[in-house]
């Protein structure tokens, strides 16, 4: 943690926090990783893939990024380095992965768009477990944009519906009322998101909502909690700053 604000200058496209206190931010089909106090360290390049990835840094020393487009994932190391490559065009077990992100046990979750379930997949392409069809579980009908695990749970977004909460086994435990949220974090069993200009919380027992009274800069798009500071991503720039001064 850094004792004093820092600032960041560029003009970045997204921001993420992983759960040491890493930052990675992109640009120009780039990916770049600071530490707490504004350095960088490292850069990817991802240009040669012809699209933009979904970027899972919930696990540090493999950063997973999936090519839903064309179905490729590919695997960094702890220094953007590139380790493996992987073609889900190749996994028989699942027709149309259209989400997919890391599991702890380093296997793959992926979203099924036409069955509408969620699978858990081996490096391999093997099917280790699917979930009942979302339209089943949920009565609703449901198109995700995201799909994360953290603290021992899987989360499904839908910005139109809310976000579906699963255990580690898969199985579907309940729908967040939280619409219009892309991306969140989970801490000390809260969803915490940045939506309309505040900062908040929802409790994932009661659902009760905290805002906190962080920013007061309407040029600000994102705001994370990264190990005892706060990131914000802003108009050509993001700051690193003190959760407590």
């Amino acid at each position: 943690m850094y004792s004093k604000t820092v600032e960041v200058v560029g003009d970045f496209e997204t921001v993420q926090c992983d759960n040491v206190g890493f930052i990675y931010a992109t640009k120009n089909n780039n990916i770049y990783k600071y530490n707490d106090e504004g350095k960088l360290l490292y850069v990817f390049n991802y240009n040669r893939y012809g699209a933009r990835p979904s970027i899972d840094v919930s696990t540090p020393m493999r950063v997973f990024l999936y090519f839903a487009d064309f179905k490729k994932i590919i695997i960094l190391d702890s220094r953007l380095a590139e380790i493996r490559s992987i073609d889900a065009n190749l996994f028989t077990d699942i027709e149309n992965p259209t989400l997919a992100c890391y599991s702890k046990d380093q296997n793959i979750w992926m979203y099924n768009a036409t069955r509408f379930t969620l699978m858990k997949i081996d490096n391999i392409g093997n099917r280790v477990y699917e979930s009942q069809s979302l339209s089943i579980l949920t009565d609703d009908y449901f198109l995700p944009i995201r799909i994360r695990e953290q603290e021992n749970n899987v989360f499904l977004t839908d910005t139109t519906r809310g976000i579906l909460m699963f255990d580690i086994l898969g199985t579907y435990l309940k729908t967040i009322p939280l619409k219009s949220i892309e991306y969140f974090q989970i801490k000390e069993g809260k969803i915490f998101f940045y939506f309309d200009n505040r900062f908040q919380s929802i409790d994932l027992s009661s659902f009760e909502i905290k805002t906190y009274n962080v920013n007061e800069d309407p040029l600000v798009r994102r705001i994370l909690l990264s190990n005892g500071n706060l990131v914000k991503l802003g108009k050509e720039k993001f700051t690193i700053s003190p959760l407590y001064d």
